[in-house]
């Protein structure tokens, strides 16, 4: 049945009263939510909705471990949009009104701010951590480490990443003495002064990238990085290869598991960087067993994990596959076995 015309005016008016404070009423919550930092303890807020609860979760866990362990609290922030503010503002204004870092003995915030309508991220740092993380460190890993995870729609692994490269940092920082939490800090933070806006900011299109992108080698690299006649040879070939970022999954210093794994996984610049540099000119001995072999590093050497090698008939291959299925690091980047029932098990004592 059609209502008279005045009474549909009226309804319609009613309807669209309605849908105003509804619109309105959201914006003042999420307006609420933002200016005052919402109670307990989490260090993740996924407003955009980007995260699945596994990797939530996860995060959660990291997050507190690291705030235990290096006093620095990390906050994640994913955001539907901003408003038409910038997001240097933006960021500066949450870290501020959610006393970023208040959790610790000083001005030791980080936050990361994700926007995907507008296409950017910030890593904003805490006064007492500019010395540490500084704008150019930043600035790296957002482009060498986070970006190419965002694109590809990984947020929860890509922050994940992102956050063990800020771990190595913050431990190697306490290590040399550049960081030292039990000295506190001389800013103002209960004047809310936890950030001055140090950090970096990344464009970034989340979910641009369908699949990861590994150029072929050029025929005559893919000879250069075959098979070796000897694990040391192949180990090297291999650090070279992460000296110039080469990420062809197919190279012949991979065993055919390795290759299938890698095919599928996300590798970046700033993790082969990593890498090559915890590697540095650490001392190695190859632990031969038959067709398996282990390069091992000292015992007290808990960043750089054994590696595992297969002779196949090519030669000697890297079993990068199986590294990855028994061998975890913990919240300080430091490897262990997860599992010993693999056929490079003999050299676990070494």
């Amino acid at each position: 049945m059609r209502l008279p015309g005045s009474v549909q005016n009226k309804i319609s008016v009613i309807l669209a009263i309605l849908a105003v404070m509804v619109l309105a009423g959201k914006a003042f919550s999420e307006d609420i939510s933002l200016s005052k930092r919402p109670s307990g303890n989490s260090f993740v807020y996924d407003y955009a909705q980007l995260l699945n609860e596994y990797s939530k979760s996860r995060l959660e866990a990291f997050l507190e471990l690291f705030l235990k362990d290096k006093d620095i609290e990390f906050v994640g922030v994913s955001v539907e949009n901003l408003s038409g503010e910038s997001i240097d503002t933006w960021a500066n204004k949450l870290f501020s009104n959610w006393k970023i870092g208040s959790r610790c003995r000083g001005a030791r915030g980080l936050l990361l701010v994700i926007a995907p309508h507008e296409k950017e991220v910030r890593l904003e740092v805490g006064y007492d951590l500019e010395p540490i993380f500084t704008d150019g460190f930043v600035g790296y890993i957002e482009r060498e480490q986070m970006k190419p995870f965002f694109e590809l729609g990984k947020i929860g692994e890509g922050f994940e990443a992102t956050l063990e490269m800020i771990v190595d940092h913050a431990r190697k920082a306490r290590q040399t003495g550049s960081d030292d939490p039990s000295l506190g800090s001389s800013l103002p933070t209960a004047g809310g002064y936890y950030s001055g806006g140090a950090g970096a900011k990344q464009q970034v299109a989340i979910g641009s990238v369908s699949a990861p992108v590994k150029d072929a080698a050029p025929l005559d690299v893919a000879v250069y990085f075959s098979a070796q006649p000897t694990p040391e040879a192949t180990f090297e070939r291999y650090r070279e290869m992460l000296r110039r970022h080469i990420k062809d999954p197919n190279l012949g210093i991979f065993n055919s598991a390795t290759q299938r794994f890698y095919g599928s996984w996300v590798v970046t610049n700033a993790q082969q960087d990593n890498e090559l540099r915890d590697l540095g000119n650490a001392p190695y001995t190859a632990n031969v067993n038959g067709d398996r072999a282990v390069i091992c590093f000292s015992k007290n050497d808990r960043v750089n994990s054994p590696y595992f090698l297969e002779r196949t008939p090519q030669g000697w291959q890297l079993d990068i596959a199986t590294m990855s299925r028994v061998i975890r690091f913990d919240q300080n980047n430091f490897w262990h076995f997860v599992d010993k029932n693999h056929p490079y098990a003999f050299a676990e004592e070494n």
